[in-house]
C-alpha cells in the first residue's frame, strides 16, 4: 500500500511542506494608534496565536517605545508604555 498525504518539494527535490507541518495564517490586521486598546479577532480561536508588528520606521528607534501587545483568547490588547513617545504600529495577528 502506498502512503497517502501531501508533500511539496522544491526544484532540488527537498521537501518544503509536509502534511504534518504547522502553517501560519493571518486572521486579522489592525493599527494600534497611540492609545491603549483592544480588539476582538474571532479567527484566533482556530489555533495557536502569534503576532507580528510593522513600524513605519526606517531604522530601529528602540523597542521600549512600542506598544506592548498581549493575546488572551480571541482578544488582542495593547498598552502604551510611554504616552507621548509611543509610535503607532500595524499588528498582523495569526494562528498556526
Amino acid at each position: 500500500m502506498m502512503p497517502v498525504g501531501l508533500e511539496v518539494y522544491d526544484a532540488s527535490g527537498r521537501p518544503v511542506v509536509r502534511l504534518t507541518d504547522r502553517l501560519g495564517a493571518i486572521v486579522g490586521v489592525f493599527n494600534t494608534g497611540t492609545s491603549a486598546g483592544s480588539v476582538s479577532v474571532p479567527g484566533l480561536a482556530r489555533g495557536s496565536p502569534f503576532y507580528v508588528i510593522q513600524t513605519g520606521w526606517s531604522s530601529a528607534v528602540g523597542a521600549s517605545n512600542l506598544p506592548q501587545i498581549s493575546i488572551s483568547g480571541t482578544t488582542v490588547s495593547w498598552s502604551i508604555p510611554y504616552p507621548g513617545d509611543t509610535q503607532a504600529v500595524t499588528v498582523y495577528v495569526g494562528v498556526y
